[in-house]
C-alpha cells in the first residue's frame, strides 16, 4: 500500500543533518531526557567540537545541582532557532571545575524539523481559565475548550465571557508528549474577541489568545506535541 500523503497543513518532515547544523547559539536551551522517561533537565549549550563532543552546563533542579555519571545514556531535546530537534547521546565526562559541566557524545543520528511559528493545530482541550493576579477572585475560575494550538497561542471556546482584547488571563491545560504528561499554566493577552450565534454550539464565545512569558521548558513541550498530533493526524506511527 501506498504511504499516506500528508495533508499540506502538516507538510514538512523529519530531516537527518549534524548537530552543528542547527544553528544553535552558546547560551541555547537544551533538555536531558532520561532513558526510562521518568526525569527531564534543562540545560544550556556551552560549545561544542564537531564530531567530538557538545558541552552543556550540568542542570539544577529544585535549587539542587544534578550530578551525570559517565556513560549515562539520554535522549537531547531541543526546541531553539524554529527548528525541533532529538538525539540519543551519553555523558562520556562529567567535571565540577571551574564549573560544573559534562560533555555529551556527538550524536550519530540527528533528526530535526523546522516549526512555522504560525502553524495550528486543530484540538479540543479542556482548560481552566483564572484572571492574571494571583488570589480568589469572586466568579471564578472558569472553563473552557482550546479549539486550536500553535507555538504562540491559542484559540478559545468558553460558555461564558472571560475579557476583552487587551486583557491578561492564565489557562491550565494537560498535554502529553512520547509518554509524559504535564500540566501547562500559561499567561495569555487575548488578541481577539467574537461573539458566536451558532444554536448547536454551547460555547457562546471565541477568543484568540497570544501566549506570553513562556518557559523554555513549555515551548519544546509545546512544539513536541503539535508535531506529535499533527504527526498522527497524516497517518504517520
Amino acid at each position: 500500500m501506498a504511504q499516506q500523503e500528508k495533508p499540506s497543513q502538516y507538510q514538512g518532515k523529519d530531516v537527518e543533518i549534524d548537530f552543528d547544523q542547527l544553528g544553535l547559539a552558546i547560551g541555547d536551551p537544551l533538555f536531558l531526557e532520561s532513558a526510562d522517561q521518568q526525569s527531564r533537565y534543562p540545560t544550556r549549550l556551552v560549545g561544542f567540537s564537531k564530531g567530538q563532543s557538545i558541552l552543556i552546563k550540568m542542570p539544577v533542579a529544585d535549587g539542587r545541582q544534578i550530578i551525570l555519571k559517565k556513560d549515562q545514556p539520554f535522549t537531547v531535546r531541543s526546541a531553539a532557532r524554529n527548528k525541533v530537534c532529538a538525539f540519543k547521546s551519553r555523558i562520556i565526562e562529567a567535571h565540577l571545575y571551574p564549573f560544573a559541566y559534562a560533555h555529551l557524545a556527538w550524536p550519530e543520528e540527528l533528526l530535526a524539523l523546522e516549526v512555522r511559528n504560525a502553524q495550528r493545530l486543530k484540538i479540543e482541550l479542556p482548560t481552566d481559565i483564572t484572571p492574571a493576579e494571583d488570589g480568589v477572585v469572586e466568579g471564578w475560575p472558569k472553563t473552557g475548550i482550546v479549539c486550536d494550538l500553535s507555538r504562540t497561542g491559542a484559540g478559545l471556546k468558553s460558555r461564558v465571557s472571560i475579557g476583552y482584547p487587551d486583557d491578561r488571563i492564565r489557562t491550565s491545560f494537560n498535554l502529553s508528549v512520547s509518554g509524559i504528561s504535564k500540566k501547562f499554566r500559561i499567561s495569555c493577552i487575548i488578541r481577539q474577541r467574537q461573539v458566536m450565534n451558532d444554536p448547536d454550539d454551547v460555547n457562546r464565545y471565541l477568543y484568540g489568545l497570544q501566549f506570553v512569558e513562556l518557559s523554555d521548558a513549555a515551548k519544546i513541550m509545546l512544539t513536541g506535541f503539535i508535531y506529535e498530533q499533527q504527526d498522527l493526524a497524516a497517518g504517520h506511527s
